[in-house]
Order: structure tokens, then sequence, then C-alpha cells
């Protein structure tokens, strides 16, 4: 039984040693997100918080969408000069429809 646990320790290092974000994993949290990109490849919610775009496959997918708004699926990472979005999913959001609906039509 001793040579397992002495096996165990180097591996878990060398595991952490390869595959650093896996030690960030307590600090990344799953968020839905809302808000407005902007030409700095940011997200601006409505109460003015900002979110860096980790540049992966969505996150870049995102940069066509300048001054759109939009709802980010997305992993939050806290770093110390703010926080980062790795986007998972997005939706752009569309302006509601809105018509003028008369209740009395007849009376034009």
């Amino acid at each position: 039984m001793k040579p397992m646990k002495t096996l165990i320790l180097p591996i878990l290092m060398v595991g952490l040693f390869l595959f650093p974000q896996m030690a960030d994993s307590v600090e990344q949290e799953l968020r839905i997100i809302t808000g407005t990109i902007n030409e700095e490849e940011q997200i601006i919610t409505d109460d003015g918080h900002v979110y860096d775009i980790v540049n992966n496959k969505k996150g870049d997918e995102l940069s066509i969408y300048t001054g759109k708004r939009i709802e980010v699926k997305g992993k939050v990472i806290e770093q110390g000069d703010g926080e980062k979005v790795m986007v998972l999913q997005f939706s752009i959001i569309k302006k509601p429809v809105t018509r003028e609906v008369k209740t009395k039509p007849w009376e034009d």
C-alpha cells in the first residue's frame, strides 16, 4: 500500500504542472451575462460591469457583433485587473417589435 501513496503525489504534481487551468477552476464560475459588445471586444452590462472576452472560438465570433446586445453563457475568470469571460454559448438579443395597437380601428 505504501508504494501506491508515493505514486499519487507525483502524479498529481505533474497533472497540475501540465494542466494549470485545472488549478484555476476553483476561481471560475459559470454565468449568464447580458450586455453590449464594445470596440475593445468587451461586454458591458446594463449596470456598467465590464468583462474582457477570452480569445477562444466562440469569443472570437463575437467580434462581428460590436454594438449589439447579446446574452453570453460562459465561465467567468476573476483576475487582479478585472474579470474575463470564456464564452461557451451566445445569442443576439433582438429588439422587441413594438406596434401601435388601435383599440378602435374604425375611428381613423
